[in-house]
Parts: structure tokens; sequence; C-alpha cells
């Protein structure tokens, strides 16, 4: 399809960024619809679970009862879908408040990525990708890259933290609810590409990742998710969260 990114090994993969743009700058939902013969725009996915496995939902949500739950997901199919800082981010956020609960989600590779904490639990190769998807509707919080989970978060009012990589906003967010989608400030976003190889990407000196992940900086992200905490704090007990603390430097 035309609007889709353009994969490595193909010809088109390496046209001018500009070109590139021109081409694939449209809404993913919408051409989506447009190729199956419907005039609508605006649409977003839906996703529907059995009473079971709503019922394990709200058994879980009751288990934690009083916790802002995250989900994080830690990678995606390619490696500009990773955020290298995120262990940093989430220890700062765990140090911080006692009530907030991580589940890390993933496949079996993913469990590299993930950390021991007495409040984290991790689920990579654990939860199916059907139970991961179904507890972005249960969560307080789904943070991750630009891959199906956070689609599937897409579907439902769940706040969201996404790090843009090869999209734009126009491309995957323009009609999500509920989300801080973080774009890099790097020359080559959104490059719309999909890459595999670690020399097809520019890469950050020293920690050898893409600079669309590892030039987003980690205080933002801590940033967004205290305003997200700190709003779920205010619906939940009617006043907001005030700790006069700034975002510094982590104790992990």
């Amino acid at each position: 399809f035309p609007s889709h990114d353009k994969v490595e090994g193909t010809p088109e993969f390496t046209w001018p960024k500009n070109k590139r743009h021109e081409a694939c700058n449209v809404n993913y939902m919408d051409r989506t619809m447009e190729i199956a013969g419907y005039d609508v725009k605006g649409e977003k996915g839906e996703l529907y679970f059995s009473q079971t496995e709503e019922k394990y939902a709200k058994q879980l949500r009751r288990k934690y009862k009083g916790k802002f739950l995250i989900m994080w997901v830690l990678a995606g199919s390619s490696f500009h879908k990773v955020y290298p800082y995120a262990e940093y981010v989430a220890k700062y956020i765990l140090s911080r408040h006692e009530d907030v609960m991580i589940f890390t989600v993933g496949d079996a590779m993913t469990k590299l990525l993930e950390w021991e904490h007495p409040r984290t639990k991790n689920m990579s190769d654990i939860w199916s990708i059907r139970k991961t998807m179904l507890m972005t509707k249960h969560v307080d919080l789904v943070i991750g890259p630009e891959t199906g989970v956070l689609n599937a978060a897409s579907c439902f009012d769940t706040p969201k933290i996404i790090f843009l990589s090869h999209s734009s906003t126009e491309n995957l967010t323009k009609y999500w609810t509920n989300t801080d989608a973080i774009e890099p400030n790097v020359y080559c976003h959104p490059c719309h590409k999909l890459i595999y190889t670690l020399d097809a990407c520019p890469l950050e000196p020293g920690i050898k990742a893409p600079i669309c992940t590892s030039k987003i900086p980690w205080r933002q992200v801590a940033g967004s998710i205290e305003k997200t905490y700190s709003d779920w704090k205010e619906k939940r007990w009617g006043h907001p969260i005030v700790t006069g603390k700034q975002i510094g430097r982590a104790h992990v």
C-alpha cells in the first residue's frame, strides 16, 4: 500500500526523506478504510472480550485495589521500538510513589529488558497477547513504542504514553484519546521506515541505540507519567497531588 512504511531491503527504503514523507504521511486507519472501500475518516479500532476475560481483569484490579497500575510495553518489532531508559524511568517513578505498580509485557526476547523490583510484575512471555490487550482496557496507564499493544490500547480511553519513531502523529495517534505521543527531536523523524539492522539507523554513540529513541529525554517521560498519576490521584481522592518535588536525579 502506498501509505505503508518502507521496509528495509526494498528500493523505496532509500527514497529521500521528503519523498517518503509525501507518500507515507497519511493516517493509517483512514487509509485502511479507504482501501477497504469505506468513505469514512476518524475511526478508531475496537476490541471485544469474553465475560470470562473481563472477570479475570476485574479480579486482578481487585487484587491491586488502590494501586496505580502501569503496563509498560518494552519492545516492538524493530530496533527503533525500544526505549533504552525504561528501567531508569520506571524505578524513578516507583521510588516516588508507593502506590504505583508496573506490569512489564512482551514476548520471550523481551524478558531480557525486564528489571527486578518488589512492585514490578514481569509478565513478558507469561501473559498471552490477547490477555495483554485485554489489560490495556483495565490498567491506569499504558506506556510503550508504536507497536501492536499500543494499537490495542487505542481502542479504549485508557491514558497512553507512546514513543513515536518511524511514524508521525498524523500516521498513528491522530484519533486516539488520552494520549501523549512523544516525538523525538531528531532530523530523521518521522522516517517512515521499518528498520531491522542497526547499520541502517542513526545511532547514539555509547549506547548504540537509535537516536529516535535515545534522544527522548527521560525527564519528559517521567513528567508525563507524573501528570497522569496526579490526574488519577485527583479523580480518586478529590484533590491534586502536591509533593513539592521536582523531577531530578533518580535514586534507584
